[in-house]
């Protein structure tokens, strides 16, 4: 659900402040974009948030709070990484660019992978030691 198309080279400012997408475009940001009936849908359907969750979300983006809506998704979105509210994407940093979003989000997934591994390979090591008594 994060900003597409011109991610690469356009700024969350730039996309917000940008043309809005016509019908069959897909450029835009949604919490800018998106009726609150659509991003009301999307958030449940797409992320399973609940309604608080949802309404946090929409009332910053009635508020033209648009990257704290992201931000704040975000936040939820990698809760279970260890994100807590307020983390934003790193450090309290709010979401500013499609690209911070993708690549926080990437982060925390590798760090994620490498400590599963980690604990993978030391339970291996657990059951092969275990197993040879």
């Amino acid at each position: 659900m994060i900003c597409s198309a011109f991610a690469a080279e356009s700024s969350c400012s730039q996309i917000i402040n940008g043309k809005t997408p016509g019908s069959g475009e897909s450029h835009g940001c949604p919490f800018r974009h998106y009726s609150e009936a659509n991003l009301s849908t999307a958030l449940s359907s797409t992320y399973n948030l609940s309604s608080a969750e949802q309404k946090e979300i929409i009332g910053a983006t009635k508020e033209h709070h648009y990257h704290i809506a992201c931000t704040r998704l975000f936040e939820i979105q990698h809760a279970s990484q260890g994100v807590a509210k307020g983390d934003g994407i790193g450090k309290g940093d709010s979401v500013d660019h499609p690209n911070r979003y993708f690549d926080a989000s990437r982060e925390l997934y590798v760090v994620k992978k490498e400590e599963d591994d980690k604990l993978r390979e030391m339970e291996e090591m657990e059951v092969d030691t275990l197993s040879n008594f």
